[in-house]
């Protein structure tokens, strides 16, 4: 339902003003393609992200809530098997979070720390 919403909006509304979209470019710096148009217009650096970089942050970030939950329930359930998988799979989705956020909080996104 959400997506019938949201995609009939975008189709039945204007579309915001070149001005608009610069000064939000501007202040936030979007990464990904379909800012080209904007960018160029703007006369502004590409932004400093990287969407796939962010994409992957939120995969690893989602991997790592989820096997600190299931891991949790199974060690309270006494499958220790189980839960050592879960404990393995957080501490890898976390360290490489820790080093995708490191790599984007410094503000760029070439070097690892």
């Amino acid at each position: 339902m959400t997506t019938v919403v949201w995609i009939a909006v975008t189709l039945l509304t204007r579309p915001s003003d070149a001005a608009q979209l610069r000064a939000f470019y501007d202040r936030v710096r979007p990464a990904g393609p379909g800012w080209a148009g904007v960018r160029a217009e703007s006369g502004l650096p590409p932004s400093p992200d990287s969407l796939s970089q962010a994409m992957l942050g939120w995969v690893l970030g989602c991997a790592f809530v989820y096997a600190a939950l299931f891991g949790t329930g199974s060690l309270l359930y006494g499958r220790t098997g189980l839960a050592a998988v879960w404990i393995a799979i957080f501490v890898v989705s976390g360290a490489g979070l820790w080093r995708i956020l490191a790599r984007m909080w410094s503000g760029g996104s070439a070097a690892a720390p």
